[in-house]
């Protein structure tokens, strides 16, 4: 594939972290019709493979072949992410209390997101999410945020290097595409949240995406890029792995229901 591609400086620590890595090529935008679907999936990368590809996020040591043999559908896959967030935002957080004026909940439905930019189509369709609902005068909670954060979920984790997980830049860019479309639909936040899932493992992303990208996309100049925040990836069989997620869940509550956020 040719032509221009988009720049993603990825900051690995938890969200709204400091540390930038170098600008990274990430996203292929210059497809006819540029889609995102994650129900085609390619095969992890290998260790040779990722040393060329792939973004240096990692935090747990997993075994590439047990990992990769026998690994189960996606479902299962979305099936155990759901439930430990729909767990998290019942009971974690601002949303503990009784009255609420504002709440995020679990977004079940895949949604497909599709814009159309000069003579390109990007599309993508996530699995699932979190959405803000706010009370109205009929105390009535109506939808008001469909994409507070996307949820993105894998087989298996995409990519290793010497017996460590990463993320493949065909993920990357998947999650990118998601990222961009989602900033579309939103006006004044230029964060993006996706909580990408591979079996037990979590690893949070934030886009930040200014209004100047978007007006720019996708004829960008060499200066512009995406600045991308990553958590480590979090083994949710672990204590330390499901309170580092929960502790993320309830930091993105805190923005959203605080007044930080959309």
């Amino acid at each position: 594939m040719g032509g221009k591609l988009t720049r993603v400086a990825s900051r690995e620590s938890t969200l709204g972290g400091e540390w930038t890595r170098k600008p990274e090529e990430a996203f292929p935008s210059a497809q006819d019709e540029a889609e995102s679907d994650s129900d085609s999936e390619a095969e992890p990368l290998s260790e040779g493979e990722a040393e060329e590809s792939g973004s240096d996020m990692s935090s747990v040591d997993i075994s590439q072949k047990s990992h990769s043999e026998g690994a189960p559908l996606e479902s299962v896959t979305e099936n155990l992410l759901a439930n430990v967030l729909r767990h998290i935002l019942l009971f974690g957080g601002r949303q503990e209390a009784q009255e609420v004026d504002k709440v995020l909940e679990l977004r079940l439905e895949h949604v497909e997101s599709s814009r159309k930019i000069g003579d390109q189509v990007f599309r993508a369709i996530d699995d699932g999410g979190i959405c803000l609902r706010v009370k109205n005068r009929a105390g009535v909670f109506r939808l008001q945020n469909n994409h507070v954060a996307l949820i993105e979920c894998k087989r298996r984790i995409t990519a290793f290097k010497n017996g460590e997980p990463r993320i493949s830049d065909t993920c990357l860019a998947q999650l990118t595409c998601e990222a961009l479309l989602a900033r579309g639909l939103q006006s004044n936040d230029d964060s993006v949240y996706i909580i990408h899932g591979a079996q037990q493992f979590v690893m949070l992303f934030e886009f930040d995406i200014p209004k100047s990208y978007m007006e720019e996309f996708p004829n960008l100049r060499d200066e512009s890029y995406i600045k991308v925040s990553t958590t480590g990836w979090m083994d949710l069989t672990t204590r330390t792995g499901r309170k580092a997620l929960v502790d993320n869940i309830c930091a993105l509550m805190e923005t959203k229901l605080g007044g930080g956020g959309e």
